[in-house]
């Protein structure tokens, strides 16, 4: 759904798509983009749902070297969708993949953090988001290496998400945060 409505928004720039109008649940017109960014938003909070139970079943000792993913058909689903928001942000100027995930692990964090400006169906319950984040954020960065034909290319470059890393590198030499060490070892891994 997203790789159509992706196409046929870029074969006919600024004219509406759909012979009928859509509206959200709070009766706002949905646009072209907006229909996507919805699409897009729901599945990577299911991909990142999925993610969340796979991380409930690792032990932080073989954290980085368990997948986020429990089958190829869902690592192929996060590889196609890094190209499709990649490829939008540099075409048209809209988020890029890291945008999308920083944001959504953001509101897990303020969830968890006890912030009530998040609703029920935006939530993901994780009991340890700070490690969950650098789990998925580790593993997500590896997929970048696959090219749109999935070879592997290693020397291919990953986009920079620096300043979401930094800030989780931050919240993990708190030492106001009560990490423990077991978690920090996999942290700086």
């Amino acid at each position: 759904v997203l790789e159509i409505q992706h196409l046929l928004g870029e074969k006919m720039q600024r004219r509406t798509i759909y012979a009928h109008r859509f509206t959200n649940l709070t009766g706002e017109n949905l646009t072209n983009d907006s229909l996507f960014e919805d699409h897009c938003g729901n599945l990577l909070y299911d991909l990142i749902s999925l993610s969340v139970k796979k991380y409930s079943k690792v032990r932080l000792s073989e954290a980085l070297i368990t997948h986020h993913y429990t089958c190829t058909c869902i690592k192929e689903l996060w590889v196609l969708l890094i190209h499709l928001l990649d490829h939008r942000n540099k075409a048209s100027l809209t988020e890029s993949f890291w945008n999308w995930l920083n944001k959504i692990l953001k509101k897990v964090f303020e969830k968890n953090n006890g912030t009530d400006s998040v609703s029920a169906f935006e939530s993901i319950p994780c009991k340890d988001p700070l490690s969950f984040s650098w789990w998925i954020i580790t593993h997500l960065a590896s997929l970048y290496h696959i090219d749109r034909n999935g070879y592997t290319d290693e020397k291919k470059p990953v986009d920079s998400n620096w300043p979401y890393v930094e800030d989780l590198l931050k919240q993990s030499v708190n030492n106001r945060a009560g990490i423990l060490e077991e978690q920090l070892r996999m942290h700086l891994q």
